[in-house]
């Protein structure tokens, strides 16, 4: 696996603030006519750069976070208190190597 970021071309803005973006992208992350892209500028609290998140593939990250936060807010009623970050941590670990057995 490649460390690097992949170039997929260079790209122009147009008059209206369009930008066409390579096939090679659209074809990679099956991107179509249509299709709805996020915005996002990163990293957090800079504005080094910006990319685009198709909307599909934001709904599955929201997805699993809404199970992990889920999963956070049970643990922390077993334990009739809030969770320390330590034992989020520990325990999202346990969960995970018990993924893996």
């Amino acid at each position: 696996m490649n460390k690097f970021s992949e170039i997929y071309g260079l790209v122009t803005v147009g008059e209206r603030g369009q930008v066409v973006i390579p096939n090679k992208a659209r074809a990679e992350y099956k991107i179509k006519a249509g299709d709805r892209l996020l915005v996002m500028s990163g990293p957090p609290g800079q504005k080094k750069f910006f990319t685009f998140i198709p909307m599909s593939q934001m709904e599955d990250m929201m997805q699993k976070l809404e199970s992990h936060v889920s999963q956070l807010s049970q643990f922390s009623k077993k334990r009739k208190k809030s969770a320390t970050l330590r034992q989020v941590r520990r325990a999202h670990r346990r969960q995970a190597q018990g993924k893996k057995r």
